[in-house]
């Protein structure tokens, strides 16, 4: 069957939003919603691929931004500051239409290379023998099953996050957890800033938190941990056809003691399960990380991510590139890598 391909415009966002929710290998990442979020925040330029067969019907999708980088590099990536995106496909011939005509955009664009973020896809081989890409399995996600309720999670877990989740409550540690707005966006940003920096990392812009929030309105929270009515800990969770999924969050380092986020995540895990999802999206690590090891701990499923690039041209660096610069930038004032951190962060995807 034949396939157009076309590139859509905001007035096919509806349509290509419902294509997704019914289907079943789609994700949060791919909403329609992330092409205005980008764009406007950071200004990445969309390419948002739509294949529809003969009757006119969705067939596939795959989202994708021009994001020129450092040193003059210009990539095409699915999608920049997502864990995941990549493609969503009815078949295999829509799957191999959709990456045709992204290598026909590498060559009409002139890009050096391209990043396709998935979760569990496999990529195509075009000419049934040969595929221009390559895989790296560099990070994984954990997702844990909500549908057995809270008392099966916590027989579940080991012993040590039973004791941390504990050690929480008996400090005094208070939760909480309500739709996102402009002020609890706010408060987590100012949190999640002095933890950037203390990481050594650029941070994000708050206008990019503020715009999702804004964008996906009811499907978007902030959980907050606080100790005697300070916030020591913070996160912002999205929703997405049944699963919560652990977006952004920050912690201040003088209250490790009391385990925050062992805390945090514990409860996000009992709030999961009384709101009826059915599992809870850790967020993606860095493979035998610290995060990693911390999150595999709590009894979930690792689910590999396959990052495609074009193989002759190697696989695009992360932010992990950057890391020998986080011991000086953990060193600038606050205000200073609060207004300098967004504009070198618009260029770590």
């Amino acid at each position: 069957m034949d396939y157009n391909i076309s590139y859509v415009s905001d007035h096919c966002c509806q349509k290509w939003d419902d294509f997704l929710y019914n289907i079943d290998n789609s994700n949060a990442f791919q909403q329609y919603g992330w092409r205005e979020i980008i764009k406007k925040v950071y200004g990445h330029k969309p390419y948002y691929l739509l294949a529809e067969n003969e009757s006119g019907e969705i067939s596939g999708i795959l989202p994708l931004f021009h994001v020129k980088g450092f040193l003059f590099k210009s990539n095409l990536i699915s999608i920049p500051y997502a864990p995941y995106g990549g493609i969503c496909y009815k078949n295999d011939s829509v799957r191999n239409a959709l990456f045709l005509e992204t290598l026909s955009l590498v060559d009409n664009l002139n890009i050096d290379n391209i990043e396709v973020r998935g979760v569990n896809f496999n990529a195509p081989f075009l000419d049934n023998v040969y595929s221009p890409l390559s895989m790296y399995t560099n990070y994984s996600t954990f997702v844990l099953d909500l549908s057995k309720g809270i008392d099966h999670i916590w027989t579940q877990m080991g012993k040590n996050k039973r004791n941390k989740a504990r050690k929480g409550e008996n400090s005094g540690l208070t939760y909480e957890i309500g739709t996102a707005n402009r002020n609890s966006i706010d408060e987590f940003y100012e949190l999640f800033a002095v933890n950037m920096k203390k990481l050594g990392t650029p941070v994000h812009n708050i206008d990019f938190f503020r715009a999702i929030s804004g964008t996906f309105k009811n499907d978007v929270y902030v959980s907050n941990v606080r100790y005697d009515g300070e916030i020591i800990c913070s996160q912002v969770l999205m929703a997405y056809k049944g699963v919560l999924i652990s977006g952004w969050s920050a912690s201040l380092e003088e209250f490790r003691k009391f385990s925050p986020n062992n805390f945090m995540d514990w409860n996000n895990l009992k709030y999961g399960c009384e709101c009826g999802y059915k599992w809870l999206d850790f967020g993606r690590s860095p493979v035998n990380s610290g995060n990693y090891e911390y999150k595999k701990r709590w009894g979930a499923e690792e689910i590999p991510l396959h990052y495609y690039y074009l193989e002759k041209r190697g696989y695009l660096p992360n932010q992990d590139k950057y890391s020998q610069l986080a011991k000086y930038w953990s060193k600038i004032p606050l205000p200073i890598t609060k207004f300098f951190g967004p504009l070198i962060r618009e260029r770590i995807v």
